[in-house]
């Protein structure tokens, strides 16, 4: 009995090791476990711990792993280090040309297509959906004027638009041809920087925190969150980390400011580095990349750990060293677009082999 477990116990931890080397790569999405005749003659054993006959999720290898296997187990060596403000580090993948195209904001809608928004030929507004596959664009829609921010959410499939002279339009159609103008030009006040987050729109508008309920869309009614030290003549970061529901917003002296959904501040983050913050993205895993927008920064990103208590550069310029307009993950958090002035790069989200703290 003893030999055959200890042989059956060796098949388990070679299977999940050669299973890890293919699914810890990012063109895999989604992969499922199964128990077979092998797992069950062990799997009320105390070494693997209790084991569960199917798990599907959208996650790397080592997930899987630690829902099956106790955290002392010595297959969860074998996993790839967690990526973290420690040890994230920015390779690039591909830029992409966007003509004359003057780009402002932009977000991921798939795996594989962005959304950008501006304007062109000096003349109004616009989007286009790119597919950065094979750079080629999907579809463009235009808006009576230009374009500052966007945000998609992925779980209702809406994609949103923040534009100059105070609107901004809900997309209804996945070619954004069909739209719901929620604030008009004739409120009088600016809005900024847009996200969403548990079926809920939050916008910057001039120097206050504003959401909007997706089921009171139609109504175009926002509901004041709390004061924020903001300014919306220019561009500017709304972010929110959803592991710890926390807002995340730049502020009028360049300042990385968290606060919860009600306006608790946490923290504020500025160090002699970021000369203008005025873009953000935040990691599932709640640390902070912002982008120097400041003249000269040739496109600097900086890394923010999650208790915003320390920061690091992880990226010293970007390829065509434009300042950068704004920065987001994909759905996955695996790869970072940057968005410049007439550019979108593609980086790629990995774990440095040897971690800088600083």
């Amino acid at each position: 009995m003893f030999i055959h477990f200890e042989k059956s116990k060796t098949e388990v931890k070679f299977i999940l090791t050669e299973a890890t080397q293919i699914l810890n790569t990012p063109s895999v999405r989604e992969a499922k476990l199964k128990c077979n005749a092998l797992l069950n003659q062990v799997r009320n054993v105390n070494l693997l711990g209790k084991l569960t006959l199917t798990q599907t999720n959208p996650s790397e290898m080592k997930e899987y792993v630690k829902q099956i296997f106790p955290q002392n187990c010595s297959l969860l060596k074998q996993t790839k280090p967690e990526i973290c403000y420690g040890n994230i580090t920015l390779k690039h993948n591909k830029t992409i040309c966007l003509g004359d195209f003057n780009v402002h904001g932009g977000a991921f809608i798939s795996d594989d297509v962005v959304v950008i928004g501006g304007n062109e030929g000096g003349s109004g507004g616009l989007i286009k959906a790119i597919n950065i596959s094979n750079e080629k664009m999907i579809c463009e829609s235009t808006f009576k004027t230009t374009v500052k921010r966007l945000a998609y959410d992925f779980e209702s499939k809406s994609l949103f638009a923040s534009c100059y002279e105070s609107m901004m339009f809900h997309c209804l159609n996945k070619e954004f041809t069909s739209k719901i103008r929620l604030k008009d030009c004739g409120l009088g006040c600016n809005n900024g920087d847009i996200c969403t987050f548990d079926g809920v729109l939050y916008v910057i508008v001039d120097n206050a925190i504003q959401r909007m309920d997706f089921t009171k869309l139609q109504d175009g009614m926002f509901e004041k969150c709390f004061d924020s030290d903001t300014a919306c003549i220019s561009l500017n970061g709304l972010e929110i980390d959803s592991k710890k529901k926390h807002l995340l917003y730049t502020s009028e002296d360049c300042e990385v400011v968290c606060t919860s959904l009600k306006g608790r501040e946490i923290f504020r983050y500025k160090d002699e580095y970021l000369k203008q913050a005025q873009s953000l993205a935040v990691h599932s895993h709640g640390f902070i990349l912002v982008a120097n927008t400041g003249e000269g920064s040739n496109g600097s990103i900086h890394a923010i750990s999650e208790d915003g208590k320390e920061g690091r550069t992880v990226l010293h310029n970007c390829l065509k060293n434009e300042p950068i307009r704004d920065i987001c993950f994909d759905q996955i958090n695996g790869r970072l677009a940057v968005f410049e002035p007439s550019y979108v790069e593609i980086y790629d989200v990995c774990v440095e082999e040897k971690p800088k703290h600083k």
